[in-house]
């Protein structure tokens, strides 16, 4: 497990090369909220996984090889470089009505209980794939190609789903663009305050975001507002809706008492895939 830290000693990359110089095959970076920049994780992300990459933690240095680590991070609200992105493959996560199905409540415990058959699957979807002559698709929408391309078709023409990574370039401008992300932050507190479908001011989303502690610049409300107002003024040149996730953003353009332009936005929900990538 590797964290972001607010204060201490130790920095992410640091905590990051300690973990690689252990030997954990598994880096979990859990519930990242603050902006992510870290030279060696992007790094270790690009690399062939045959090459090897020098870290350094704490008194130690030592080379260490791409191929034997498996990066995960959960996120509600990341904001990351480009690179970054396009060396990720974004997992969207929804939860689903109680499932009684299940021997156990949990579905983790469920998948704990019975590792053996879940893993045998996946070897086994691995042994069709090469029984039908390790084909791959033509194009994908990911700069990892080579392994695009092969889950892809193996989505397509053994579970019929075409389309595996449609939609995933979207993803990873959002998570690379400040602006989106902010708007998708405040999009999950005008759901849960179901204030879907409603018309807000800019000035209102201000005072939802500082209310939920989420982070906009400016040094007070006026200034918070205006550069919202610029913000949203670049994602709406050519356009009055915008998709993000599941949420659709309006613009509303009405006029006031005065006969002045008015911007107000409206959030919508959007029919999405019910079983996502």
């Amino acid at each position: 497990m590797v964290m972001q830290r607010d204060g201490g000693v130790g920095s992410f990359d640091e905590s990051l090369s300690e973990a690689y110089l252990k030997g954990r095959p598994f880096i979990k970076m859990d519930n990242l909220k603050t902006t992510l920049d870290s030279k060696i994780l992007e790094a270790m992300m690009t690399a062939d996984y045959r090459d090897s990459v020098t870290v350094r933690a704490f008194r130690k240095s030592g080379e260490v090889i791409p191929g034997l680590f498996i990066h995960q991070a959960s996120t509600n609200g990341l904001l990351s470089t480009k690179d970054f992105m396009n060396r990720s493959v974004v997992v969207r996560i929804r939860k689903n009505p109680e499932d009684k199905t299940y021997r156990h409540p949990d579905i983790l415990e469920h998948i704990r209980s019975h590792q053996g058959k879940y893993l045998g699957a996946i070897h086994r979807i691995v042994e069709e794939w090469i029984n039908r002559g390790k084909k791959e698709s033509a194009v994908v929408e990911h700069d990892f190609k080579q392994w695009a391309r092969k889950l892809d078709w193996i989505m397509t023409h053994i579970f019929g789903r075409s389309g595996m990574l449609d939609g995933h370039r979207s993803l990873q401008m959002r998570n690379s663009t400040p602006i989106l992300v902010t708007m998708r932050q405040i999009a999950i507190i005008v759901k849960q305050q179901g204030k879907i479908g409603e018309e807000l001011s800019a000035s209102e989303l201000v005072e939802l975001a500082e209310e939920n502690d989420i982070e906009l610049k400016g040094k007070d409300d006026e200034g918070k507002r205006k550069s919202l107002g610029i913000a949203l003024s670049k994602v709406f040149v050519n356009t009055e809706k915008v998709d993000i996730d599941e949420f659709r953003v309006v613009r509303v353009l009405e006029k006031d008492y005065k006969g002045d332009q008015v911007k107000f936005y409206r959030f919508e929900m959007v029919d999405c895939d019910p079983d996502p990538f």
